[in-house]
């Protein structure tokens, strides 16, 4: 197995788009504008500048308005630049006190900020001094002609050339060069340019996955460096010519300090020798350029033109990767159109090889993907050359694979919902805001994990997550609010019955119920999954582990209306749970208010396939894991995990059931010695969902499911891969399950944990869990459902349904013990969970051997809870004696008890008789909620050396009180019982005399 190194000295999360935080830091917040009282009027009352330049960032949806501060001297702008830090200072040619130069070096010597001189006519230019004399002082001149959008140019240009080295360098951001020296000319192209750059970042923010995404999409806009002359032009090629997207240039403009006829296409020829397929535009008054420019691949447009800025824009549209992707032929003949990569991957199958070709050549490819903010898949385009591949049909290949990559990378992104963007591939939509809850956190980390590490190691399965549709929290403060619930949820009265009667009749707001019919439409006949997501949810140290509900939809009604009416009826139900009596008395035991238990909801898609003529729908084999091993035996360690398996939905595991057990970095060792036991302790039941079954309302979790015997999965053709066949006449388990062996199905897993090399299980769990472990810097517990794929050709799947931090029992030295003696013991044992002592338990509930029924489990139930509700309003802690699987949904294995209804029981030991043994589980909710609560257990096999309870002398105690199935006794002294890791020895010692 090739290890995964997960080093915590590199390793540190930065979501996919965080780059953001990094992008355009430096902004022109103040502006300080220095005209005359005359130039002021023009401004704010024929060109209603204010209200203009408002409603400009407006229209570009541009979140940072600058607050500009006018005054009307030079003198005036001098004392307030003393007193108040600006970020640009906008000067006027008329000043009646200052020469705009002189001012503009004035201000410099004060603090160096840009200035930039504002003109208002045309006319004006004459009277500024000639490009070869230094116009010191002035950064930049401009002529205004009545657009507001001048200054947002202005404003966008300045930051753009303080934040673009370090834009380029950490987020790649694209630059544009624009070459122009006439002040009439590049006052004309910048409004044009940035609008047309804001209209596309506009458009693809519309596609914006999230927030994340949409802020992206407008900091990582293409950036735009105006340069006036050939040195400087060159200057910034040299710097940037790997991020550059397009050049917009003049032909004619100054080099060496003096007007150089043919700067522009000397320019462009130069950098044509290393960057031949740069998108480049030349302008010039005259048309015999034209020729020069298509020689050099340059386009060409007379200045004259009256159609100069529509032209500009449709180079923009058409070359630089702006708007939508058209696939052309070389003779410029339309054959296809991509507004969006889901539109781009299927037209690079279904336009002519021809067309591609042609892009490719002219690297149109990784232009478009630049533009729409796609840098790395965009570089790595760039450097292809057509030449590269064997074919054309390999061009077409390569090309629809790295677009299936980003796409795939898309969808490991929470997505928030809009209409206008929503893909039905999506695999993990943000319906409503607020927290994703304990789950969706959990899952959503899950899909960040599986995006930024290469499981790639296994090439035949796929490692994911279902689609997932996440409800916040803010939806259930808003459900409990508009339905007046509050009163109802804090009432001690209401049983659990009356309280998902009153939310079952309450209504969820309108626009969920549309929302989520807009993206149902897309699940039908799929069955669904509606889970609890609470913030209290897969927390360390917070017991509300499968506490909450979680119900399974068939989902085969035909009419959409009645899906949406079922999964409504179910959000609603798992909302209920908030307030059901299980977590009710968690949250009391942990001290926690209502309002710190809000509610988040999961709709996702159920792992699975259809069987039996489509009756049932269950995954081939489902899991629960953890890094973190409760029990350890013999040579085992804490670190070295546990996993279980079982046939079928989860729903097996997590309550109890007969499951198949093993360590991951142990798969060869079972838990059970002999076959008998093998056999005995080896699954018998799964759970499915029921398609046939006909639902008016939910009654409960299980209202769509069903209960199966193995045997029905055999004629699924279910157990050839997991199942091996007991051969009884022999006594022995043969390996594989054969159409004509006449012997019993057992299941195994053997195949997956010993011989598999194309789904080796043990090995993906411990990647997946080492994993988990590093990132969230403690044990882990997973949750997972898989599906085998019979066709070659296809992968296996694993799907990751959950993850949440575990709670790691602590190993180090117990204080006070430097030796445990077992001789004057009333039990002890090397097989339990816990590291702690307990000094204060003077209580004993045991079960009376000669009572027990396992018939009669759920009696036994009532009794305890009777004892336990007795002893905590005493405050009273107890130990608890029990016989078999304590917490299981299988009546038949133990005890089924709430963890309400131990709540005071501080140790628990589990035992059984010589006939009712049962092994304990560890991937059950109700042994993580206990473990959570820091409850020790004991695990007391009968007649297996170094496990010992002396059942004498706890019958010899003075009873307290009986019941038929449970005795209590109350001790004069209490109990010393140590539990400590590190020895592996637990001892309950008696009372002292």
């Amino acid at each position: 197995m090739v290890e995964f190194d997960v080093n915590e000295n590199h390793f540190e999360y930065k979501p996919k788009y965080q780059v953001f935080h990094s992008l355009m830091k430096h902004r022109i917040k103040e502006i300080l504008l220095v005209s005359s009282i005359y130039d002021n009027f023009i401004l704010e009352e024929d060109g209603r500048l204010s209200d203009q330049i408002y409603a400009e960032f407006l229209d570009l949806n541009l979140r940072t308005l600058p607050h500009f501060t006018r005054v009307s001297s030079a003198q005036e702008a001098f004392d307030l630049y003393k007193k108040r830090e600006f970020d640009l200072i906008i000067t006027m040619r008329r000043l009646y006190d200052s020469d705009p130069f002189e001012f503009g070096q004035q201000i410099k010597k004060i603090r160096d900020i840009p200035v930039v001189l504002l003109l208002t006519s045309l006319s004006e230019i004459n009277y500024l001094p000639d490009f070869t004399k230094k116009r010191e002082g002035i950064d930049l001149t401009l002529l205004w002609n009545g657009d507001s959008a001048i200054f947002i140019s202005l404003t966008k240009l300045l930051e753009d050339r303080l934040n673009v080295e370090e834009d380029t360098k950490n987020g790649l951001v694209r630059t544009i060069i624009i070459i122009e020296h006439s002040i009439r000319f590049y006052s004309l192209y910048l409004p044009l340019i940035y609008g047309e750059i804001m209209r596309q970042v506009q458009y693809l923010i519309q596609e914006g996955l999230n927030d994340y995404y949409r802020l992206l999409q407008m900091k990582a806009r293409p950036k735009i460096i105006l340069t006036h002359t050939y040195e400087e032009a060159m200057e910034y090629y040299k710097k940037y010519k790997d991020f550059i997207i397009g050049i917009i240039s003049e032909v004619e403009f100054p080099r060496n300090n003096v007007m150089d006829k043919n700067a522009g296409i000397d320019f462009l020829t130069k950098i044509r020798k290393e960057s031949p397929t740069i998108p480049a535009i030349l302008q010039s008054n005259n048309s015999e350029c034209r020729k020069k420019a298509e020689e050099i691949q340059a386009h060409f447009i007379h200045k004259k033109s009256k159609s100069l800025l529509k032209d500009i824009r449709e180079f923009m549209l058409q070359y630089m990767g702006f708007g939508d992707f058209i696939f052309r032929l070389e003779n410029g003949e339309q054959v296809g159109k991509a507004s969006n990569l889901h539109e781009f991957k299927e037209a690079i199958r279904q336009v002519p090889l021809e067309s591609l070709y042609y892009h490719a050549s002219h690297d149109n490819f990784s232009g478009w993907l630049m533009a729409r903010g796609e840098f790395h898949m965009a570089s790595i385009l760039k450097s292809k050359h057509v030449n590269d591949f064997e074919s054309k049909e390999a061009i077409r290949d390569f090309l629809h694979d790295s677009t299936q990559f980003l796409i795939e990378q898309k969808k490991r992104i929470v997505v928030d919902f809009r209409k206008d963007s929503y893909h039905p591939d999506s695999n993990f939509i943000r319906l409503r805001p607020g927290s994703l809850g304990g789950k969706g956190r959990g899952l959503a980390f899950m899909m960040f994990l599986l995006d930024r590490f290469d499981f790639s190691l296994y090439r035949q399965v796929d490692i994911t997550i279902p689609q997932t549709i996440a409800i916040g929290t803010d939806e259930f403060d808003n459900f409990m609010e508009q339905n007046n619930l509050h009163r109802v949820s804090q009432s001690q009265d209401l049983d659990d019955q009356e309280i998902y009667r009153i939310f079952k009749k309450a209504k969820l707001s309108h626009q969920l119920k549309e929302d989520l019919k807009f993206i149902l439409k897309d699940w039908q006949g799929y069955p669904i999954a509606v889970r609890s997501s609470s913030i209290v949810e897969d927390s360390q140290f917070q017991p509300f582990a499968g506490i909450f509900g979680t119900y399974m939809l068939s989902n085969q009604e035909k009419s959409l209306n009645v899906c949406l009416e079922r999964v409504c009826e179910a959000i609603k139900l798992v909302y209920a749970s908030t307030f059901s009596q299980s977590a009710k008395s968690i949250r009391k035991a942990m001290g926690l208010r209502i309002d710190e238990v809000k509610m988040g909801v999961l709709v996702q898609k159920v792992v699975g396939k259809k069987y039996s003529d489509g009756k049932y729908f269950y995954p081939n084999f489902s899991g629960t894991a953890s890094s973190f091993n409760y029990y350890p035996i013999g040579k085992m360690k804490f670190s070295d995990g546990i996993a279980s398996l079982a046939l079928g939905l989860g729903r097996i595991i997590v309550n109890g059931g007969k499951v198949r057990s093993f360590i991951p970095t142990h798969p060869k060792v079972n838990f059970f010695s002999s076959v008998q036991e093998i056999v005995k302790n080896s699954q018998n039941e799964f759970f499915a969902i029921d398609l046939t079954r006909k639902v008016k309302q939910i009654a409960d979790e299980e209202s769509y499911l069903v209960k199966m015997n193995i045997l029905e999965a055999k004629d699924d053709e279910n157990l050839d891969l997991i199942a091996d066949t007991y051969n009884h006449e022999n006594d022995v388990i043969q390996s594989g399950l054969w159409e004509n062996n006449p012997g019993f199905p057992v299941i195994t897993f053997n195949r997956q944990l010993l011989f598999d090399k194309t789904f080796p299980l043990p090995e993906i769990l411990l990647e997946v869990l080492k994993l988990g472990e590093k990132t969230m810097g403690s044990p882990v517990e997973i949750e997972f459902a898989c599906n085998f794929q019979k066709n070659p050709n296809e992968k296996h799947s694993m799907n990751l349904l959950q993850i949440r931090p575990s709670f790691e029992i602590p190993n180090n030295e117990l204080e006070e013990i430097e030796s445990l003696d077992i001789g004057d013991a009333l039990a002890y044992t090397d097989y339990f969970s816990g590291n702690s002592i307990f000094k204060n338990i003077r209580n004993i509930v045991y079960i009376k051997s000669s009572s027990f029924d396992n018939l009669k489990t759920l009696e036994m139930a009532n009794e305890i809870d009777y004892f336990n509700r007795k002893l905590t309003e005493l405050k009273q802690p107890y130990l608890l004696i029990v016989f078999g699987r304590l917490g299981t949904f299988d009546r038949f294995l133990g005890i089924p008890v709430k963890e309400y209804n131990i709540t005071g029981a501080k140790v628990i030991i589990e035992t059984g008789t010589k006939d009712f043994q049962i092994e304990p589980s560890q991937g059950t909710h109700f042994f993580q909620n206990m473990i959570s609560a820091k409850t020790g257990f004991l695990y007391i096999r009968n007649g297996v050396k170094n496990e010992f309870l002396d059942w004498e002398w706890v019958k010899n105690c003075p009873i307290a009180e009986e019941k038929q199935f449970f005795a209590h006794v109350e001790l004069s002294s209490p109990l010393f019982i140590v539990l400590d890791g590190k020895k592996k020895l637990a001892v309950v010692k008696k009372q002292k005399n």
